[in-house]
């Protein structure tokens, strides 16, 4: 069944030719045409673009693509793209993808208007965005420099043919490709990931629901068995933790493809990991089932933790 979002666009930032987008709902496979309408639409007419996402609920790998696409957009345009107030499951997800730091990001509205004004030379100091590489982006060094650029696909491997600089898809697999003037092709592996998500009151009376939960959507997924075993036991390991401090909710995000899968749990308070013999004893075995394992805070001051897992 469609659903709709609510987008309000306007100016902002005075004479600075900046459009400000406020965004309500989800951006996923059945809203993301209307706002791919309206960033065309403000395109035609500048390319300094300011999305708020503090309304958004949610965002599939579809919507990230969308992000994706929009930002070289702007950039090659000559102007950028910056997302604010990003809610703490999107930035989780964001996180999860390796995608954080590929983006313009600012806290604050305001901020985002003065980063405009300091490139105009109207403001001389403010907040900057972090341009660290993503890990989940490679580029591609086209067989030439001029089109059409021939490369191979990231993900299956096909030969694939690009004419001019723009975004485009591997017919194949669908993994996500930006090409640019200069001659190369970025590949965007990550998109091709799904996602899930799951909401539980944060109390261990609703540890067995989360284990049956993770099981089942796991269930559903080509990931080989003993992959989706080790995630369940990670979430066995870490959810204990999360509901020995007063939480009203707890979300579990879950990004997976084929060969891998990343879990997030995203608290609405600050956790703070003590020091016990049973937490160190969970997070050491599940330090020995993943590739990777983090706790850090979103911007917001929310607790968050991370784990991936490769066959």
């Amino acid at each position: 069944m469609a659903e709709n979002i609510e987008i309000i666009a306007k100016p902002i930032g005075g004479s600075a030719g900046i459009i400000h987008i406020d965004v309500k709902g989800r951006i996923d496979a059945y809203t993301v045409g209307q706002l791919e309408a309206e960033i065309e639409k403000i395109l035609a007419k500048t390319a300094r673009i300011i999305l708020t996402l503090s309304k958004v609920d949610y965002v599939n790998s579809t919507g990230v693509g969308l992000l994706v696409k929009y930002h070289d957009k702007a950039d090659a345009a000559g102007g950028c793209l910056i997302l604010t107030e990003i809610p703490d499951k999107v930035e989780v997800v964001f996180n999860m993808l390796g995608l954080l730091d590929f983006f313009n990001v600012y806290q604050t509205i305001e901020d985002s208007v003065k980063s405009f004004q300091i490139k105009d030379g109207g403001a001389t100091s403010g907040p900057a965005p972090s341009k660290q590489v993503p890990r989940d982006i490679s580029e591609m060094p086209a067989n030439t420099t001029s089109f059409p650029l021939m490369v191979r696909c990231l993900v299956c491997n096909k030969n694939l043919k690009f004419e001019i600089r723009g975004y485009y898809r591997c017919p194949s697999c669908s993994c996500h490709y930006v090409v640019t003037d200069d001659g190369k092709a970025r590949g965007f592996k990550n998109l091709l990931s799904k996602f899930a998500e799951l909401r539980l009151p944060c109390s261990v009376e609703f540890f067995d629901t989360a284990v049956v939960m993770t099981r089942s959507i796991l269930d559903k997924t080509n990931l080989p068995k003993k992959l989706a075993a080790n995630a369940v036991v990670c979430v066995q390991k870490l959810y204990p933790i999360f509901c020995k401090e007063q939480s009203n909710t707890l979300d579990m995000v879950y990004v997976f493809n084929q060969t891998s899968i990343s879990m997030g749990f995203l608290s609405t308070v600050n956790v703070v990991i003590s020091g016990d013999i049973e937490t160190a004893n969970a997070m050491k075995d599940v330090q020995k089932l993943t590739k990777s394992l983090e706790f850090g805070n979103t911007t917001q001051g929310a607790t968050f933790c991370r784990f991936s897992i490769e066959s």
